[in-house]
């Protein structure tokens, strides 16, 4: 009695596909264990829960004329430079006034409006050639520039 067993080619073919899925398999399994425990040093992963939240105050410059509201202004100022809180502070007293206008915060510091910062400021053309000095102060009424304010004391008292 000889103990080789003569195999079909269809169950060699199906030895091979066991041989490679379970090849596979360890392979995931050696994968897993080495992110678990050399990438993540063994730490567990703690999912947290923060629910994301839209801030429709704050605005890029390219999209300046493209608010709902028929008129409103736009504070272009550079939100991580300490010293213009003076601006934002007066645009949220601004805010909690018992009749005020729609007020949109752009961040000049953000990279979707640096193309949008330059030596000499141009708000009289096309919005993509729209340019600013620095903290401006932007009225827009009917998807159009009404007015322009670049100086401290006037942007204050504007919004005030």
């Amino acid at each position: 009695m000889s103990k080789n067993k003569i195999y079909t080619e269809e169950q060699r073919e199906v030895f091979k596909f066991v041989k490679i899925l379970t090849g596979l398999v360890i392979v995931i399994f050696l994968l897993y264990l080495f992110t678990n425990y050399v990438v993540n040093k063994g730490e567990t992963y703690k999912r947290t829960n923060n629910s994301g939240k839209i801030n429709y105050e704050t605005i890029s410059l390219g999209t300046l004329l493209n608010k709902p509201d028929s008129e409103y202004y736009v504070l272009a100022v550079d939100k991580s430079n300490t010293l213009n809180n003076t601006y934002l502070n007066a645009a949220s007293n601004y805010k909690s006034g018992v009749k005020h206008l729609p007020i949109y915060i752009a961040d000049l510091s953000n990279e979707f409006n640096k193309s949008f910062i330059a030596d000499e400021s141009n708000y009289k053309v096309d919005i993509a050639d729209l340019k600013v000095k620095g903290t401006t102060l932007i009225k827009v009424k009917d998807k159009k520039i009404t007015k322009f304010i670049e100086e401290k004391n006037d942007i204050l008292n504007e919004l005030n």
